[in-house]
């Protein structure tokens, strides 16, 4: 008789349910260590949830695209927006030093954005509030209509 093969009274070598022996084992991870495992953990912490949370609020219509971010913790120097290859990108970079040099926070963002259809690249505009909110705005060219001039 092989030993490996033989019948582990503590611990079952081959249950219906595969993953039992380690979940139950003291070295597997506990569910409070890993949220993703855990769904309504994970609800409850919203470590891992989808968002921007810059964004304050995009709208895209008729009219053309509209982009609010909360930038409240840049300087205006700290923030760039770029027109390029139909995206408009905005970036963002901060950082902070410490009196004596030995400890530095840096901060940074990027977004990305497609250009509207009918917007042209020269008609992006934005504009920064005093308290921190970039409004980015592309309008669409309205397509010109032509005009006949009858002469009598």
């Amino acid at each position: 008789q092989n030993p490996m093969l033989s019948v582990d009274t503590e611990m079952p070598v081959a249950t219906s349910e595969p993953l039992t022996k380690y979940e139950q084992g003291w070295m597997f991870p506990r569910k409070w260590m890993m949220p993703a495992l855990d769904p309504k953990l994970g609800r409850e912490l919203r470590l891992f949830s989808e968002g921007d949370h810059d964004l304050i609020r995009m709208k895209e219509d008729e009219q053309g695209l509209e982009v609010s971010l909360d930038t409240s913790h840049y300087r205006p120097d700290e923030l760039h927006v770029h027109v390029k290859d139909g995206f408009i990108t905005i970036d963002g970079k901060h950082e902070d030093r410490s009196k004596d040099g030995t400890k530095s926070v840096t901060r940074m963002f990027q977004r990305k954005y497609s250009l509207p259809e009918d917007a042209r690249p020269e008609d992006v505009t934005s504009n920064l509030s005093s308290d921190g909110v970039l409004v980015i705005k592309a309008l669409k060219s309205s397509p010109q209509k032509e005009v006949i001039h009858e002469k009598k």
